[in-house]
């Protein structure tokens, strides 16, 4: 029970969560860039704009390992932004129960 009372500190901390975020983005920024021999900036675009899935499709991987890394990305980051929304949600809900 106590791994998911530290998760469950980690999710409510937005702090945590976005030092998570970065940290994984930073890895998965790198990882790209030396499976699909980019530089490191071309690399963070692509991880910034995948994470976000806005996709404009100018970059993407063509190797299966940077096709693996897009993937992981993807369902990461999804998630992420999902814990972050519905952290701003709980704020705001609990700003207006308190009024």
């Amino acid at each position: 029970m106590k791994s998911r009372d530290r998760f469950t500190q980690v999710v409510n901390s937005p702090r945590l969560l976005t030092l998570f975020a970065l940290l994984f983005l930073f890895i998965e920024t790198g990882v790209y860039a030396v499976f699909e021999k980019k530089d490191f900036l071309e690399s963070l675009w692509w991880a910034l704009i995948t994470a976000t899935t806005v996709g404009y499709g100018d970059r993407y991987p063509v190797s299966d390992d940077g096709r693996f890394i897009a993937t992981m990305l993807m369902v990461v980051g999804i998630g992420l932004f999902s814990a972050l929304t519905a952290l701003l949600a709980a704020w705001v809900m609990g700003e207006n129960q308190k009024k």
